[in-house]
Parts: structure tokens; C-alpha cells; sequence
């Protein structure tokens, strides 16, 4: 999941934006990982996500793309809600 985000980084054409995927990635793994296994929809609704995303992205839809981002990131905090974790929830590096 994670790596959709890394490519769409490397793909931008942006290497701040690429350089600063990684740490992110590492951060948002754990809760991620916690995240699916607690909340059986959150596959597909990621698969949702990311397949209107790079169909926006490919059409050249700007618009389309930031949309689906905004919803993915909500999907993302309800998510969590939804699997009780906490916002300081400890990430082991």
C-alpha cells in the first residue's frame, strides 16, 4: 500500500517530495498494518482509492486525483477511528 505512495512521488517528478515518502512510509506502516487486520473493508477501500487515483492521474485529472486523495485520507482517520487506535499509537523504528 505504502508503495503506490512512493511511486506517485517518483513519478511527480518532485525529489523533495520523493526523499520525504520514505520516512512517512515508515511512520504510517505499523498503523496501516494494525489498521487492515482490524478493519476488514479497509482493502478494498484502499484498492477503491487507488485505482480512481491513478485513472485520474493517467487522464491527466488533476482535480479528480486531489479528490480522491482528500476521500482516502479521510477513509484513512476513519479507519483508525474505527480500529481503536490511538493518536499516540508507538511505532517501534
Amino acid at each position: 500500500v505504502v508503495e503506490f505512495f512512493a511511486a506517485v512521488a517518483v513519478a511527480s517528478g518532485n525529489p523533495v517530495l520523493a526523499m520525504s515518502q520514505a520516512p512517512l512510509n515508515e511512520l504510517l506502516v505499523p498503523i496501516l498494518s494494525h489498521m487492515v487486520d482490524a478493519v476488514p473493508q479497509s482493502r478494498a477501500r484502499i484498492r477503491t482509492a487507488q485505482s480512481a487515483m491513478i485513472a485520474a492521474i493517467r487522464k491527466r485529472r488533476r482535480e479528480e486525483a486531489r479528490s480522491w486523495m482528500e476521500k482516502h485520507i479521510r477513509d484513512f482517520k476513519r479507519g483508525y477511528e474505527i480500529a481503536g487506535i490511538p493518536l499516540q499509537f508507538s511505532v517501534r523504528l
